[in-house]
């Protein structure tokens, strides 16, 4: 990334590598940045364990709301999603002049389905990574990336690892290794990693990378649901809802994703007193602020099993 002078840190520096952990790494570990013995040379250590709970999270975050969004269409003709597609699969075979943009659009259609479909395996898995906290690469590897759809995935998932990756950056381009953490330091590392990317992209790509950042920091929301706070870090709900701040006049569908998966999370870890039935609306957002700043630790009975 141009602005983010990664250049300039690496004179200071900042070596430009990316150290994994995959043996014995946990998903609470995530990533920091790390001052290597031998040279002095920083370099940002990164949990394997939550790449592959970023990647799952981001699947199942975005074919929730593409689904929703496919449901609709569909049911504005009176169908289910599975006959719309039966439908278009059978003009399809039907007319030679069909374009090809709507092929791959149903292409595309059936890989969503099949991904959606298959959801609940990957949400045991989500789970399995957050009771033990590390890595499972024997069911991990039975996933298929070169699937439509989990090359869709894998575009929201690259951004949100660029966004940890810039976060930690900024740590160490803005001074904050030398001294006491402070939560307005966790604050300015979210900002600036998040304009080092959308002062960046051009307009295309931005969207495909906005998702990116809201899956990571949900993806954190999911790993702490009970919103315990470590005393430096703001609320993941914060930090989530500090970013869509910045966002949400530039496409109606960020206020899409924010009021699909906080109820998602209030679902799937059963938190109690949360607003159900919550429509695509500011009105939504402004329920789901006003619970969770009047519910700094929410109860939850329970989780997903």
């Amino acid at each position: 990334m141009r602005s983010a002078n990664i250049s300039e840190a690496i004179n200071e520096g900042f070596t430009n590598e990316v150290l994994f952990i995959d043996e014995g790494s946990t998903i609470s570990d995530i990533a920091k940045v790390v001052k290597r013995q031998a040279d002095g040379m920083c370099q940002v250590q990164f949990s394997a364990a939550f790449c592959q709970f970023l990647w799952i999270f981001s699947g199942l975050a975005i074919s929730r709301i593409d689904y929703s969004a496919l449901q609709e269409s569909c049911g504005k003709e009176g169908l289910s999603v599975e006959d719309c597609l039966k439908a278009l699969e059978l003009e399809a075979s039907q007319s030679m002049n069909l374009p090809v943009e709507d092929q791959d659009q149903i292409e595309d259609a059936l890989s969503l389905l099949k991904f959606y479909e298959a959801r609940g395996s990957y949400e045991k898995l989500l789970f399995s990574l957050i009771s033990s906290g590390e890595i499972d690469m024997e069911t991990f590897s039975h996933i298929d990336f070169n699937t439509c759809y989990a090359l869709k995935i894998n575009s929201v998932y690259i951004y949100g690892i660029a966004f940890v990756l810039l976060h930690e950056l900024s740590h160490f381009s803005l001074g904050h290794l030398d001294k006491k953490e402070i939560m307005q330091d966790e604050v300015d590392a979210d900002f600036s990693a998040f304009w080092y990317l959308y002062s960046d992209l051009p307009n295309e790509e931005k969207f495909t990378a906005n998702c990116g950042i809201l899956c990571v920091l949900f993806a954190l929301l999911f790993c702490n649901p009970k919103l315990e706070s470590d005393g430096v870090h703001p609320t993941d709900p914060e930090r989530i809802l500090t970013i869509y701040e910045s966002i949400k006049d530039d496409n109606p569908k960020y206020m899409v994703m924010i009021v699909s998966l906080f109820p998602y999370w209030a679902d799937l870890f059963k938190v109690e007193g949360f607003p159900q039935g919550l429509p695509s609306n500011e009105q939504s957002i402004h329920k789901i602020r006003d619970f969770l700043s009047s519910n700094k630790s929410p109860s939850i009975s329970g989780i997903y099993s």
